[in-house]
């Protein structure tokens, strides 16, 4: 997992961190733009693969972070929809 995005560590720039996925994301957009269709679907395809590889590491760092916001107060509303679990494999 990107260890960049971990909110634990104080020693992570939030905004640098932030701009830095935009950038990633726009240039990833512009790819994909023009790619064919068959491209896109096996990106999507690899992304469910690895998401599907990845469901404990991924319900484990949720946990830890619906548990961090229940414990700064966070409203309940807001931590129901961040929290994973219903419906993954």
């Amino acid at each position: 997992m990107n260890q960049a995005l971990n909110h634990a560590d104080p020693a992570v720039d939030v905004r640098a961190a932030m701009r830095e996925i935009g950038a990633r994301a726009r240039q990833a957009a512009r790819a994909l733009a023009n790619a064919p269709t068959s491209v896109k679907n096996a990106a999507l395809l690899a992304a469910a693969k690895s998401l599907r590889a990845h469901v404990a590491e991924i319900l484990a760092a949720n946990a830890i972070d619906v548990a961090a916001a229940e414990a700064r107060g966070v409203d309940a509303a807001f931590i129901g929809n961040t929290t994973f679990g219903a419906g993954l494999p």
